[in-house]
């Protein structure tokens, strides 16, 4: 059984204490019945008694897209950093970069997946836009830079 119950489809939000009312929200919209996802919410998942570090690993490790909620807040925190980089190790194909304030991005490695929502003011079209990205990125085939450590690099 995964940290997060074995449902199918999970997001792991990432983002800076300081943003997140937009974390929260944003978790409200996935998890709504017509979207169907699962959202791992630190504000909602994480036990204060258990280790933030192996909270995240798991996080970023069973769930099958990161989506890291970008204010300067977020580009300026060091646990941060480490998630969205923690993302990218396991699987480049499973960060989408959500940026829903002013903040430089030229951090982001290119190909990743990117949502720009910076004057967007309607919370219905912020929601259709994010849940668009976010089916666009889980039903699309990505092909991992290295094999698992169960496969075989001779077959």
């Amino acid at each position: 059984m995964t940290l997060w119950g074995g449902q199918s489809r999970t997001i792991f939000a990432s983002y800076s204490p300081a943003d997140e009312r937009w974390a929260v929200w944003l978790a409200w919209q996935f998890e709504r019945a017509e979207a169907r996802y699962r959202t791992v919410v630190a504000a909602w998942d994480f036990d204060p008694a258990s280790n933030y570090g192996e909270f995240v690993r798991r996080g970023v490790r069973e769930s099958d897209l990161v989506v890291a909620v970008v204010t300067q807040n977020y580009v300026s925190s060091r646990h941060a950093n480490r998630e969205w980089q923690a993302a990218l190790e396991v699987d480049p194909g499973k960060l989408l970069a959500v940026r829903v304030g002013d903040c430089a991005m030229d951090w982001l490695p290119s190909g990743v997946g990117f949502l720009d929502l910076r004057g967007v003011e309607d919370a219905g079209q912020v929601r259709r836009l994010v849940l668009d990205q976010v089916e666009r990125m889980l039903s699309q085939r990505w092909t991992p830079r290295r094999p698992s450590s169960a496969g075989s690099e001779d077959i």
